[in-house]
């Protein structure tokens, strides 16, 4: 999910994974895969950044979770002794 601020002022959080295309005409249009347009403030390299880190968090934020569940199952490994 990214917050971009519509031409009026609204802020409005949009779902990342449904951003289809971004053009710059000379605002900034957002195309959405339901084919729903937002014309938005930001630039196109504004908008580039906010999805990527929004992927990069949502993927390492599962990391810690992933790390800790593998951590427990190799401590039930070595109690079972089955490692």
């Amino acid at each position: 999910m990214i917050e971009v601020t519509q031409l009026d002022g609204r802020r409005v959080v949009i779902n990342g994974d449904q951003v289809e295309r971004i053009e710059a005409l000379p605002d900034t249009i957002i195309s959405l895969t339901s084919g729903r347009k937002v014309i938005v403030r930001e630039t196109v390299g504004e908008l580039l950044q906010a999805l990527v880190k929004s992927r990069t968090d949502r993927l390492f934020g599962a990391a810690p979770m992933i790390g800790q569940a593998m951590l427990a199952r190799s401590a039930l490994a070595d109690t079972l002794n089955i490692g």
